[in-house]
Parts: C-alpha cells; structure tokens; sequence
C-alpha cells in the first residue's frame, strides 16, 4: 500500500509524527530514527482512505508453513476451562497434524459429555 498523492506534505509528516510514539530514553545518536521515519512518511496512512493497494502486489503463503499451526487462546472461567483444556491438549498432542487455523469459540454443547 502507498500514499498516491503529496505524501511528503510538511503538514502531513508532521502529522504523521504526531502519531508515532518514541520513548525518552534515545540517545542524540538514537533520535536519527524521527528523520529515517520521516524519509518514509509515504508509507504510514493517517485514514484508511489513504491507502491504495500497489498493482502486482501479492502475498504468497506457504502451506505447509501454515498448516502445522496450533493457536490456542487461554481461557480462565472455569467451566470453560476444563472443558477446552481437554479439547486444546488434544490439538497439542496432533502437533504437526493440526491443518488449519480459525478464530473459534469452544462452547460445549448441552447434551455432550465430556
């Protein structure tokens, strides 16, 4: 994504600059990143409506790198816990044999026994 028109406008840097936030605790020699920042300003957006896809871009996965992921979100209530600490240690255990990630609500039904 790029910024098609004036991307360097002082006004827009600026505000730009306004947006980024850099700790204290750089030394003078540290502080050079606020002009590299700058130098880059075409490539921060301030709306989305800034944002233009650049022809030809594309992104290529490899699917084997993605399908040996096991995503895992803790869940401290503790209903739910014993019930998805089951079904979680289960997709650990498949290790490489997990296919897939999606973001899922475990929810356990009324009438399963677990």
């Amino acid at each position: 994504f790029t910024r098609k028109t004036n991307a360097f406008l002082p006004a827009r840097v600026d505000r730009v600059m306004e947006e980024i936030n850099i700790g204290d605790d750089l030394t003078a020699d540290e502080r050079r990143v606020e002009e590299l920042l700058r130098s880059y300003a075409n490539c921060f957006e301030i709306a989305v409506s800034e944002a233009h896809a650049v022809n030809g871009a594309v992104q290529h996965t490899q699917r084997r790198a993605v399908s040996k992921v096991c995503t895992l979100t803790t869940i401290e209530r503790t209903p739910d816990k014993s019930f998805s600490d089951k079904r979680l240690t289960k997709c650990w255990e498949r290790g490489s044999e997990n296919k897939c990630v999606s973001p899922i609500t475990l929810a356990q039904k009324a009438h399963e026994v677990v």
